[in-house]
Order: C-alpha cells, then sequence, then structure tokens
C-alpha cells in the first residue's frame, strides 16, 4: 500500500497491514495517543532547562519563553502568572548578569507573554524596591516620582 511506504519504518511495523485507509489510520491513531499531562510535563521540562547563551539574543529567548506559556495555556494547566516570571527571571539571572533597566524591560516582556494586562501593574519604583503598583496606586507612583525629582533638583540648586 502507498500510504504505509510513507510512514517511518517504527510505526510500519507495528501497525498491521490494511486495505482500507480509513481503517489504517484509525490503527495508527488507536496506538499513538498523546497524553495532555506528558505534553505539559515536557513542555515545562523544556522552559525549565532554557538557558540564555551568548549565540541568542535575549529576544529570541523571550520569545521562545512565551510561545510555550501559550502552549501551555492550550492545554489549561493552572500555572500562575506571578510564578511563570519568577521562573523566567530566575533563569535569566542564572545565565548572566542583568542591569536593573534590562530586568525590568524582560519582566514586562515576560508578562506580556503571559497576561497582558499584568504588565501595566508592576513597575519599579526610584529607589529600586519593587512594589505591585494597582490602578489607583499609579497617580500616587507619580507624584512620588516628581516629588523625589524635584527634591533632588532643590539639593542640587542649593549646593550651588
Amino acid at each position: 500500500m502507498y500510504i504505509k511506504t510513507k510512514y517511518s519504518v517504527g510505526i510500519r511495523g507495528s501497525i498491521e497491514q490494511h486495505e482500507n485507509v480509513r481503517e489504517l489510520l484509525k490503527a495508527i491513531d488507536e496506538q499513538f495517543v498523546t497524553s495532555n499531562k506528558a505534553l505539559a510535563s515536557t513542555l515545562i521540562m523544556m522552559f525549565t532547562s532554557l538557558k540564555l547563551t551568548g549565540i541568542r539574543g535575549v529576544r529570541e529567548h523571550v520569545m521562545e519563553m512565551r510561545d510555550i506559556v501559550a502552549q501551555l495555556k492550550k492545554l489549561e494547566g493552572e500555572m500562575f502568572e506571578s510564578f511563570l516570571c519568577t521562573l523566567s527571571l530566575t533563569l535569566f539571572r542564572l545565565s548572566m548578569d542583568l542591569s536593573k533597566s534590562l530586568t525590568t524591560h524582560i519582566r514586562i516582556s515576560v508578562y506580556q507573554g503571559i497576561d497582558d494586562h499584568v504588565c501595566s501593574r508592576e513597575r519599579k519604583v526610584n529607589d529600586g524596591a519593587r512594589r505591585k503598583c494597582y490602578a489607583g496606586d499609579a497617580k500616587e507612583m507619580k507624584e512620588r516620582k516628581i516629588s523625589s525629582q524635584s527634591e533632588r533638583e532643590a539639593t542640587n540648586f542649593s549646593q550651588i
């Protein structure tokens, strides 16, 4: 049968001879059933074993991570956004020493891949402390930034 010659040797040897194409495809489907748990486990292992090398850039690495997260979402696996972001940043830090601005950029990129609304919620404050900032806190954070800038300008002006 012509169709059977196009399959790999491993599949050909394990499937009985069928005259009807539908029966052949049905037998192949029954024998090679994939498990969602096994696929999810494989994706999680791929995600945790990703390493940033100097050959590929940060962008390609983040895109690959976003792709794996999207595949995990399709499987409807319960994964928390904070866990994924923390894990991805840990993997980045293990791979290379990141500056603060690059860390913030990566955090935002990973959050966008996980959930778009989370990206706007976490920002870095001038003093280096991380904190969650929700819709009500955004105005306060802007005022804090403006007041800290004006204080610095005032001290610089008084030193002249």
